[in-house]
């Protein structure tokens, strides 16, 4: 999902990744709500479940992502989030049930409000989910909350 800096990332994607989709954002300033609208569009009608992982979370491993969807799929009617700091939220496996409640979500609010009124979740603790990079301040503290985390201007 792009929006703000598209073309500059669209570039960057393209050269580094083999099989990929791009869908483009154009309400990006709309916020959280407009990226998962945007995203729901391009999910094909066949799909039954959605991974929804965020971009500023750096401590989330493959290996959590594997554990969560592991997860869902003993209940995949159900939705399966991960917990932390008292409360689900992303990365999470939304069933296609719930993609409509996904679609009224408005603002600078994600899919944390759709998991938050839906019973029988599929809880997975996952505390390196906090972390999560929205400053620079966040950025370059990184290195003390993940230390074996690549430092942002070393990265290509």
């Amino acid at each position: 999902m792009l929006g703000a800096g598209a073309l500059r990332l669209r570039s960057l994607l393209r050269r580094r990744a083999l099989e990929l989709t791009i869908v483009h954002n154009p309400a990006w300033r709309d916020g959280m709500a407009g990226s998962l609208r945007a995203g729901l569009a391009a999910v094909p009608r066949r799909t039954s479940g959605l991974l929804i992982i965020l971009v500023d979370q750096p401590g989330i491993t493959i290996t959590d992502l594997s554990r969560l969807v592991g997860k869902w799929r003993r209940r995949p009617g159900r939705p399966a989030a991960a917990y932390y700091q008292g409360h689900p939220g992303v990365p999470a496996v939304i069933p296609r049930r719930l993609f409509g409640a996904l679609h009224t979500i408005e603002g600078d609010t994600g899919a944390r409000q759709v998991l938050g009124r839906t019973n029988g979740l599929s809880l997975l603790a996952m505390p390196a989910a906090a972390i999560d990079i929205d400053t620079p301040g966040d950025a370059a503290n990184l290195g003390r909350t993940l230390p074996h985390a690549i430092p942002l201007e070393g990265r290509n």
